[in-house]
Parts: C-alpha cells; structure tokens; sequence
C-alpha cells in the first residue's frame, strides 16, 4: 500500500485539488490525509467529522456539502 514516488509526482500536479479525510478512519490516519494535502501544491485539507474510511456510505450528505462548497 505504498508508493515511494507518490510524494514527487503529487508535487508535479497542476489542478485544483481538496483532499476531504475521514475524522475517525481506522485504517488510515488523518496526519496521512494532511501530508497528501501538503505534497500537493495549491490544495487543500477537509477533515470530516463523524466519518471514518468510507465517508460516501458513513456521511455522504456531509461529503458532498464538502465536494460542493455548500454550508454544512
């Protein structure tokens, strides 16, 4: 499950990107979710609250208020 070159080529992207994190994920710790958001220039992190690993089956409205920049 890892890449030792993901941190470069994150570094070489040129689109807008939100990396939207489950507060409580069990299998992947939000810090890991932050140091995605960090590698990737221009980015930015949202940390979900109520929500593990699966954030479209645990809090999809929350989810797409997020994708959609709407008030939650």
């Amino acid at each position: 499950m890892t890449d030792p070159t993901l941190g470069d080529r994150l570094a070489d992207l040129e689109l807008p990107v939100q990396v939207i994190w489950g507060e409580s994920d069990g299998i992947v710790d939000p810090d890991y979710g932050r140091a995605y958001a960090a590698a990737i220039p221009g980015s930015t992190f949202t940390l979900l609250a109520r929500t593990g690993h699966l954030p479209q089956l645990e809090t999809p409205e929350e989810l797409l208020g997020v994708i959609l920049d709407i008030d939650r």
